[in-house]
């Protein structure tokens, strides 16, 4: 190593050191969940080594190894790490790693990457890069009690599965690029479903971003003995892709949730719940939450916080990427109690729920940023949708039933906080 590349080395653990993350040099120990008690008991006896738990494995960090102390024993894999001190990170987005980087583990939105050096990397809309935190469970998934509660049949059976798909398969219609030529049409053509519905209040709300104006479209319906007992049902209608300008369907990301959208509203609009629903369909979401934030902002103005009971955000609900049928509800930590209402809400085995305590890049953010509970529903191989973000984001992509499902979850759970 020259003089060069030995400064190029030490300014990259400076930084790495700096920015808090995690530097590493040895091995990685991957191990099946069924062994994380015993991993966990060998990281408090090895000072120096910590753990990460993922969707599906625990990953260990292993400052020495000798090929003998393994721990997991036998089921473990070990990997060695980058030549040097390695620079260990979460990241999360869909989109590709950093240059030079690997995945080691994911879990929820999340994956665990390592670099040779420090990355460099300003946070954006759809990417987030942070210092890793050591002995965390990323995801966790949700047992199933069909005993806990009876379901609320009325609203599972009113649920029209094919009139969700042909709803995502109009929007999807639409380039709904907040800044492209057919976003107005798109906001008007869901304005005028909504208007079709009785009992909605309908109105559309401009607020201004850095290259114009945009709209959300909000229906309202009062609840008719607590009114001032408000929740909230979003999801984002924009939509973009690498020529956004000239075609971004966004079947996935996000008429999905947009149709579940209307589906919800027709859905409880047909047997009107005793508290407050406010349906909104936000635009701005792919360039940084700016209708989830400009109607909060609005909202919070007029002194009305504690009136929201829970918000549930729907973003990407109908790409399965394997044969298992799952859900991501993604909240913080004090949003749990919020959580645990939907969990005693879940009657579909055939739905697998998993959740995640690290909030990002959707709008249920400002609400949680604000103390209010929110959770979003997003389909679980989100990470590994080939489409994402693209203008092949089409129909076809979208699985018949795991929609359905996942507005069947989010109807219950209303059913039984605002009946």
């Amino acid at each position: 190593m020259n003089l060069r590349q030995l400064l190029q080395s030490l300014t990259s653990i400076v930084a790495a050191f700096s920015s808090g993350t995690c530097l590493c040099a040895g091995y990685f120990a991957l191990a099946p969940l069924s062994e994380s008690s015993q991993i966990k008991q060998w990281v408090e006896q090895h000072p120096g080594s910590w753990w990460v738990e993922g969707e599906d494995r625990i990953l260990v960090s292993l400052q020495r190894w000798d090929g003998q102390d393994t721990p997991g024993g036998s089921r473990t894999t070990i990997i060695e790490a980058t030549p040097g001190p390695s620079v260990v990170y979460f990241f999360q987005g869909a989109g590709p790693l950093p240059a030079q980087s690997r995945e080691l583990i994911r879990g929820g939105r999340t994956r665990v990457i390592e670099s040779p050096r420090a990355i460099a990397m300003a946070d954006g809309p759809h990417h987030r890069l942070r210092p890793l935190q050591p002995n965390v469970r990323l995801v966790q998934k949700l047992p199933f009690d069909p005993e806990a509660g009876e379901p609320i049949l009325s609203l599972r059976a009113a649920l029209d599965a094919d009139a969700w798909r042909s709803e995502v398969e109009e929007i999807s219609r639409f380039s709904r690029y907040t800044y492209g030529s057919e976003i107005d049409a798109a906001r008007t053509f869901l304005s005028s479903r909504l208007r079709s519905i009785p009992g909605l209040q309908v109105e559309e709300s401009t607020f201004t971003t850095a290259r114009g104006l945009a709209t959300n479209v909000i229906a309202t319906l009062p609840g008719r003995s607590r009114p001032d007992e408000v929740y909230v049902v979003g999801a984002h209608y924009d939509s973009t892709s690498e020529r956004p300008f000239e075609l971004a369907p966004g079947a996935e990301d996000n008429a999905s949730g947009t149709a579940g959208l209307l589906t919800l509203a027709r859905l409880f609009a047909e047997q009107p719940p005793e508290a407050t629903l406010i349906f909104i369909a936000f635009s701005g979401e792919e360039q940084g939450l700016l209708g989830s934030r400009a109607w909060l902002k609005n909202w919070l103005a007029d002194g009305r916080t504690q009136q929201i009971h829970g918000v549930f955000i729907m973003d990407m609900i109908g790409y399965s990427g394997d044969g298992e049928l799952d859900c991501l509800l993604e909240t913080s930590p004090a949003s749990q109690p919020f959580l645990s209402q939907i969990q005693a809400a879940h009657k579909d085995a055939e739905l697998v729920l998993t959740s995640s305590l690290d909030y990002w890049g959707s709008d249920h953010v400002p609400f949680l940023d604000n103390r209010i509970p929110a959770v979003l529903f997003i389909e679980n191989d989100y990470l590994d949708y080939p489409a994402y973000h693209r203008s092949t984001d089409t129909v076809d992509k979208i699985h018949p039933q795991l929609g359905p499902k996942i507005l069947g979850l989010v109807a219950q759970t209303i059913g039984s906080l605002a009946y």
